[in-house]
């Protein structure tokens, strides 16, 4: 890439924003990373983005509660618009180089930069990540001569843009490099963008991957690529089933105040549904399917039933009130049966299509 060898800071222009477009709707700061340099492409991405993101997975973590995610194996090798280069932090170290001149100089060179960082050294974020060392990953696109710009979430699970001056990102970045001991990245992503014309629309892996949501399984998950974890199959949910695992979860909550309320696989569930609104605008674009078709109302209706599940969730949450967990729980069971119905029509209608 040449990156090590573009010379000193005299050579860096003064502030540079390579491009992103903010996603509507995402879930984690991995596909909200991801949506958002697919979004920098406009339309051309739609058809993958179409055949992505379409079964769920949520497994006990005895650390931190229900832990939900998309089922993608390998996020950047996946996506035919993105190429990974891992810099490992000990070769980062290697060479002597200020990680702030390094960044710039990986931005100035076209690539955008995915790492972890401490939130606790960044004003940016709201008081509470403030309390404690808060490792989390983030998307580096820009730079000014004394500021930082990057996208991650903030309340409500919203990606957006940030500024921290250098200074503070520096020590955000040293002090997860020193003591996070969970950053899966192990270093620096340096990613590039690049232009695909010869990715193509699969129905057949639609029809695959939906199947597969609807009867509540996956073929090949993490754990079978990298076997050995704490964690086993047999405490991990797919598809339709999170919902199943998402009430246990809320009614355990309710009844027992220990257990600390975790919002974020509601989002999940809103995410997907979203996602899949895409999917069905795109099939719709591409005259695969009716818009008249009734899955295309019932899935609209399973998202409805999300947000306000979410919203009610957030409202707890905030109010430190668990009787409004109630209502989440009877909204998420709305969006379960119009998802469930909606999956299946959608998937009779592409077999026929």
């Amino acid at each position: 890439m040449g990156i090590l060898a573009t010379g000193g800071p005299e050579n860096l222009a003064p502030c540079l924003a390579l491009p992103v477009r903010l996603p509507e709707n995402s879930y984690h700061a991995r596909d909200g990373a991801l949506l958002a340099l697919l979004g920098a492409k406009g339309e051309q991405p739609l058809p993958w983005i179409a055949n992505n993101f379409m079964n769920l997975e949520i497994r006990k973590d005895y650390t931190q509660g229900f832990v939900a995610d998309f089922v993608m194996l390998d996020l950047w090798g996946n996506c035919p618009w993105i190429i990974r280069h891992n810099l490992p932090h000990a070769v980062l170290a290697a060479t002597g180089l200020d990680c702030i001149a390094f960044i710039k100089r990986v931005i100035q060179s076209g690539y955008y930069v995915f790492l972890h960082i401490d939130r606790y050294y960044l004003p940016v974020y709201p008081l509470s990540y403030h309390k404690t060392h808060f490792y989390h990953e983030v998307l580096v696109y820009g730079y000014t001569e004394n500021e930082i710009l990057f996208c991650d979430y903030i309340e409500g699970r919203r990606y957006r843009t940030f500024t921290g001056s250098c200074e503070d990102f520096r020590a955000a970045f040293q002090s997860n490099a020193e003591g996070n001991a969970w950053d899966y990245l192990s270093g620096l992503d340096i990613l590039e963008l690049r232009d695909c014309d010869w990715y193509a629309y699969d129905p057949d892996k639609t029809v695959r991957d939906l199947t597969e949501y609807v009867q509540s399984r996956c073929e090949t998950t993490l754990y079978d690529l990298y076997p050995g974890g704490r964690e086993t199959k047999d405490a991990t949910f797919f598809g339709l089933d999170v919902y199943l695992s998402l009430f246990d979860f809320l009614e355990l909550v309710q009844e027992n105040p220990k257990v600390r309320l975790i919002t974020q696989p509601i989002q999940l569930e809103y995410c997907h549904k979203m996602l899949a609104l895409r999917r069905i605008a795109y099939l719709v674009g591409q005259k695969r399917l009716d818009p008249s078709d009734r899955c295309c109302g019932l899935l609209e209706r399973a998202g409805r039933e999300c947000l306000l599940a979410r919203n009610y969730a957030l409202k707890s949450q905030a109010a430190q009130d668990r009787s409004a967990l109630s209502d989440a729980v009877e909204h998420l069971r709305r969006a379960q049966a119009a998802d469930w119905e909606g999956s299946v029509r959608l998937l009779e209608a592409l077999k026929n299509g």
